[in-house]
């Protein structure tokens, strides 16, 4: 995980516990071989390209720009959740050779953009969506349908590389000039037409990766430093915040690198106020495993130890293989943040609806965050003896008024 960035010109760095940045990135190393395979030489790869007169250039495309560059930090080569779009398939279609491509990737591809099905949409969309579930890389694609298309209508063609944003890991009052991030390493595995498994990595995670390996294999030596372009945007009022009163509860659930607002949030309360004026703070994680992804465990259990914090931890591959799985649809001895919520019920919901509390939610949009919800509905039934429909409602009443605060993701 990479957590740490340090500023050049620290007087110079404002920012509060609330905000996200975002990192510019750059593609892959797939570009280097997309660039001979458009037929871009090496000597014309760092040249100025030059689009053709009347080309309404995108936002994203303007200034001037190499085709190296275009490709590495304007353009997107597979990482949408769309990807491929209809209309890059079609131009790809267009600029092929049939006879030289492979006949599976192509039949796919002509059934996706309906020209080989007579019209059928939902023969074409089916097909769009095995496509996309499998997310084949630009590079890949160019090769099996033999096309090489026109550089301009190809970038012309590709979604922006979109800038990836990032909860801030840490409070400017604890380590200042400095903006600390979690990013977890993304890889996935997606499955073509045919079966086969293919290994995907995470854009920006990845880039991070690459970017800050010299400085880790230096031990954090100052000459081995990069710089990577990141900036901020303004609070939108919709960020996870603090609440006004440091003597408000605080119930935070922060799973993985959901963690890292809280984080930020933790150091925050310390540096800013006295031990004595501060409410109560209950910190719900959850990983794998203790020894490999307890992350910031070096930080979080002193501050239970001391008090300062009530720290709750949830390890959901800890249990014995033997003693652990699933059964008939039950989950034995797999742990998650939510069965700690329950467990914790009646102290939860004294906290959030007898004095007050706050309570956050950080992390996965696919599975936790609707479990943590629902934990919380039977919670909040329990303790007000009411019916499903009324919990629900008076949960959305708590985030209304912004005591019941998620920020998730897929």
């Amino acid at each position: 995980h990479l957590h740490a960035g340090r500023f050049d010109e620290p007087d110079r760095l404002f920012f509060s516990v609330r905000e996200a940045w975002a990192s510019v990135l750059r593609s892959t190393s797939d570009v280097k071989e997309l660039l001979p395979q458009l037929g871009v030489r090496a000597k014309q790869a760092d040249t100025p390209l030059q689009l053709p007169d009347g080309f309404d250039a995108p936002m994203h495309l303007g200034g001037e720009l190499t085709p190296r560059t275009a490709l590495l930090e304007r353009v997107d080569i597979g990482s949408t959740s769309s990807w491929p779009s209809p209309a890059l398939l079609r131009l790809l279609l267009k600029h092929g050779e049939p006879a030289n491509a492979d006949a599976p990737r192509l039949a796919l591809v002509r059934r996706a953009t309906a020209q080989a099905a007579g019209g059928d949409a939902a023969a074409a969309r089916a097909a769009h969506a095995s496509l996309v579930r499998e997310r084949p890389p630009l590079l890949q694609l160019l090769r099996q349908l033999a096309s090489r298309p026109p550089l301009v209508d190809l970038l012309d063609a590709l979604p922006p590389l979109a800038p990836r944003w990032y909860s801030l890991a840490s409070s400017p009052l604890a380590s200042p000039g400095r903006a600390h991030l979690c990013v977890s390493i993304a890889a996935y595995t997606a499955t073509d037409a045919a079966g086969t498994r293919h290994l995907r990595r995470g854009v920006a995670s990845h880039f991070l990766e690459r970017t800050a390996a010299p400085l880790l294999k230096a031990g954090g030596a100052e000459e081995a430093a990069a710089a990577v372009p990141v900036f901020w945007r303004e609070p939108s009022g919709h960020e996870l915040r603090l609440p006004p009163s440091p003597a408000t509860p605080v119930v935070v659930i922060g799973p993985g690198t959901g963690l890292a607002p809280f984080r930020a949030f933790l150091q925050h309360r310390r540096f800013a106020h006295a031990r004595k004026r501060l409410g109560p703070c209950v910190v719900y994680f959850g990983c794998r495993s203790r020894a490999d992804d307890f992350l910031y465990g070096e930080e979080l259990e002193p501050m239970h130890a001391a008090g300062a914090i009530t720290l709750r931890t949830a390890f959901s591959r800890e249990a014995p293989p033997a003693t652990a799985g699933y059964w008939r649809g039950l989950r034995l001895n797999v742990d998650y943040v939510q069965d700690l919520l329950e467990e914790d019920g009646q102290r939860v919901a004294q906290l959030l609806l007898e004095q007050a509390g706050h309570l956050y939610v950080c992390g996965d949009g696919q599975s936790m965050a609707s479990d943590v919800h629902a934990a919380l509905r039977r919670i909040v039934e329990a303790h007000l003896s009411v019916s499903p429909a009324e919990a629900e409602e008076r949960l959305q009443g708590l985030a209304q008024e912004g005591r019941y605060c998620r920020e998730i993701w897929n």
